[in-house]
């Protein structure tokens, strides 16, 4: 991801920037389908976005390893909430713990994060 229009200050300061254009949520891998750049998430609800729990299917860059995940695996991922309202999924990573770490999947944390800013804003997940 480029965080070259982000604050530069404390690492709360960042943090509470990101919370500002980012929403972070935890899923289980459904399916992969790597020959169409595919991942199917079952998610809880993200109230954030008034999205209901559900099985979705995400479009992902080329810098999301997606050998690296299996149905079944627990990941955490990230959405932009883009200008026209679309909230593309961003970064993907195997999750930690049991809650959603802050900036888990982030650039620099070397967990496949990708770089939203030569996205087609325009896709949209599609339930299942």
């Amino acid at each position: 991801m480029d965080h070259s229009n982000m604050p530069q200050g404390s690492h709360a300061d960042v943090m509470a920037a990101r919370a500002q254009h980012m929403v972070e949520a935890r899923g289980t891998v459904r399916r992969v389908n790597a020959a169409r750049r595919e991942i199917t998430l079952q998610h809880a609800a993200i109230p954030q976005v008034s999205w209901p729990a559900a099985d979705m299917i995400f479009p992902v860059g080329p810098s999301i390893d997606l050998s690296r995940l299996s149905p079944g695996q627990p990941v955490q991922f990230t959405l932009h909430r883009a200008p026209n309202g679309s909230l593309p999924l961003v970064e993907l990573c195997p999750a930690q713990g049991v809650h959603v770490t802050p900036g888990l999947c982030a650039d620099g944390m070397n967990h496949g994060a990708m770089d939203h800013s030569k996205m087609n804003h325009s896709a949209h997940g599609t339930h299942d």
